[in-house]
């Protein structure tokens, strides 16, 4: 008789508690720019920052707890950190004309991470055939296409949608696998 696959769960509660995270940067991140440069914009910046790096730190635990082949994840994490310190720096400073400039990079940064991160999502997904996950992948990738077109505010609903999508679909995985 076959051994049965035992799943060890942590990396995946890990997983979970990492797309909560993003959902509350989401939210917190839509505010920071409806508010445009108040006093509630930038307790809303400071919150959204702790609140991805928080998000970069779990997905980071995550996969490093999972197979080697969820490495780049791993090693591109620095891209998150660094891109949302830039962001938060230049966002304070934007006064000083090139800082504009810089607070995009910022932003591509932290885009470049989330991309990554769909991309290892669908991995997942690939891993264990759910559709959930695909789904999350897919509208998380649709998020960042939404950033480039249309702005912030669409970006923010979309990754809403997508970090509760993918929270159900690592649900469907701790508990009904």
């Amino acid at each position: 008789m076959p051994k049965k696959f035992r799943l060890n769960p942590k990396p995946y509660e890990i997983l979970k508690m990492s797309s909560l995270l993003l959902l509350v940067y989401s939210f917190s991140f839509s505010i920071t720019y409806e508010l445009d440069h108040s006093l509630f914009s930038y307790l809303s910046i400071i919150a959204s920052t702790f609140f991805i790096f928080g998000f970069g730190y779990y997905v980071r635990k995550a996969f490093n707890n999972m197979s080697e082949e969820y490495g780049l994840i791993i090693k591109v994490s620095p891209v998150l950190f660094i891109g949302q310190l830039i962001y938060l720096v230049s966002f304070f400073l934007y006064d000083i004309s090139f800082m504009s400039i810089v607070e995009y990079i910022g932003v591509i940064l932290v885009l470049a991470y989330l991309l990554e991160f769909s991309l290892e999502i669908l991995r997942l997904a690939g891993e264990f055939n759910l559709r959930e996950l695909k789904i999350s992948a897919y509208v998380i990738l649709a998020s960042l296409l939404a950033f480039v077109i249309v702005g912030p505010i669409p970006f923010s609903f979309i990754l809403t949608i997508g970090s509760v999508i993918l929270y159900l679909g690592i649900n469907k995985i701790l508990y009904l696998k």
